[in-house]
């Protein structure tokens, strides 16, 4: 029995290398266009899903966890969106799990803002992941998703509260204090820092994000105090933060001094 799920495994990461592959090459029809062949691509990833005992979900996930995340950063902006597109759907439809888009495809990019003097290579990487961001966390379906389903906005609430399961909490606010430093890293465009701006905001204005996210004042606290320790000279950014999190009537003005 171990070598017949061996062999699954083995099937399922080499049809994941493929599709993979397939994204990069860009060898299709021209004229169909990306959204259409990311379906087509999701249809192929679920089929495979429904004949591996385990499913892709851990097949997906080390292959973030083992270049996949660092490899998507750099890719064309093309390949991205299509990613993007197929992981929401399969996260959506609960074939991959939320944290493995959230570790996957966004917070390696936010959490560059954690490195010693570390700056995005390319910060047009942190721009893209914020519509992704906004689905997950904020159940803003995708452009490419508004007409294509009327329960769309649900799936994306389901996604979300897979994604904010107590055990997420910690590395979901790790990613909101990573926002806070990018958004004044004076590095980036400007419009990228306002970007960044308007998604951090929003998370912490949104209902159901003050209510399962911030009420949780102790975990705040630890992965606050924990980033502090690491680094001490963005302590001030990261203060003003804090309290924007635990303000219960979210009014930034009279928080910052802005």
């Amino acid at each position: 029995m171990w070598y017949k799920n061996r062999a699954h495994a083995n099937w399922g990461v080499v049809s994941w290398q493929a599709v993979v592959k397939a994204l990069d090459s860009r060898t299709w029809n021209p004229s169909i266009p990306d959204h259409t062949i990311a379906e087509r691509f999701t249809a192929l990833v679920s089929c495979i899903d429904t004949h591996l005992p385990d499913g892709v979900k851990d097949v997906v996930g080390v292959w973030f966890e083992t270049g996949g995340a660092e490899r998507m950063m750099e890719v064309s902006d093309e390949e991205w969106h299509m990613m993007k597109h197929i992981a929401l759907s399969l996260c959506s439809s609960a074939i991959l799990s939320p944290e493995t888009i959230l570790d996957g495809l966004i917070f390696p990019v936010w959490n560059v803002a954690f490195r010693p003097h570390g700056t995005l290579t390319r910060p047009q990487a942190l721009a893209r992941t914020l519509p992704l961001s906004r689905s997950i966390l904020l159940c803003e379906p995708l452009e490419s998703m508004e007409d294509k389903d009327v329960d769309v906005v649900l799936r994306l609430e389901t996604c979300r509260a897979r994604a904010t399961r107590p055990s997420n909490i910690p590395t979901i606010f790790r990613g909101i204090h990573a926002l806070a430093i990018l958004e004044r890293d004076e590095a980036l465009d400007v419009t990228i820092r306002e970007d960044v701006r308007d998604l951090r905001q929003r998370i912490l204005q949104d209902p159901f994000m003050r209510s399962n996210l911030f009420s949780r004042t102790i975990l705040l606290q630890g992965v606050f105090d924990a980033i502090s320790a690491e680094q001490p000279g963005k302590r001030d950014i990261l203060v003003s933060n804090l309290k924007e999190c635990l303000t219960s009537e979210w009014v930034p003005d009279s928080v910052t001094g802005e």
